[in-house]
């Protein structure tokens, strides 16, 4: 049964996951639309198999993709996915159940299960990491520019089954990503007026919430590696908003 729902995937340079996302999305929705940033290989040929409502072009942030997406969508519900994230029949059926029900919420926050280089992340800050990716179309709206998150007016509830995120499948990959998402971080907000406090202690910080308070350290050598990862990457937007200090122009080419 296909629902009254647009499911909205970004894309660049996608062709290793944009065939089994979509594919499981298919059946059950009326329309897809896929946002893609000029990708150089085949992630359009392999989409065009699923939709024809693909929007290509350069945009200045993740923000502006999702909403690219959002007003172009027709359906009455609408669904957030990256390219490496996949629902399954579980989630699937409860986005049937609450979408047609008619009695329940204009929003729902959906659980995560995160993997990196292949296992899934069961504890720290990564499990159960509730994200908003499904509401009514005339409810919501996309704030921040990098992070970007669906922003629910109305009654908001949470889904039990969750959204699989492949994640990293390489270091390689992660910090590339990191790399690139660091650079949008670091042009947002002012610069800090304690920087040595957010350079040298904020860092620390999220590594012991996350890798001691949150018990990061049960998944093992995976998960201390995940957890220094991302504490270096704080340090590394604080480290570039003072390279933006000294050279206002250096990121200004950036695309995603």
């Amino acid at each position: 049964m296909k629902l009254p729902l647009s499911v909205i995937v970004i894309t660049k340079n996608e062709e290793q996951n944009i065939h089994n996302c979509l594919e499981l999305v298919a059946p059950f929705t009326r329309e897809i639309i896929v946002v893609d940033s000029k990708s150089t290989d085949t992630t359009v040929t392999i989409a065009k198999k699923y939709t024809k409502k693909i929007i290509s072009g350069t945009f200045k942030n993740y923000k502006e993709k999702r909403e690219i997406g959002l007003r172009h969508a027709t359906q009455e519900w609408i669904l957030f996915l990256d390219a490496d994230e996949r629902v399954y029949a579980p989630l699937a059926k409860e986005i049937q159940k609450v979408i047609l029900s008619k009695t329940f919420a204009d929003g729902y926050y959906i659980p995560f299960k995160h993997f990196f280089l292949g296992k899934w992340l069961k504890h720290g800050e990564w499990y159960p990491s509730y994200l908003p990716r499904l509401a009514k179309r005339s409810m919501c709206n996309i704030t921040g520019p990098i992070h970007e998150l669906l922003a629910i007016q109305g009654k908001k509830s949470h889904l039990q089954n969750p959204i699989i995120h492949l994640g990293d499948k390489s270091l390689f990959e992660r910090v590339s990503k990191s790399n690139k998402y660091t650079s949008f971080q670091a042009k947002q907000g002012v610069f800090p007026t304690l920087f040595f406090v957010h350079l040298c202690f904020f860092p620390i910080g999220r590594f012991i919430k996350g890798y001691l308070f949150k018990q990061g350290f049960r998944d093992g050598i995976l998960g201390f590696i995940r957890f220094v990862l991302y504490s270096f990457t704080l340090f590394i937007v604080y480290a570039k908003k003072f390279e933006l200090k000294q050279n206002p122009t250096v990121y200004d080419n950036l695309e995603v």
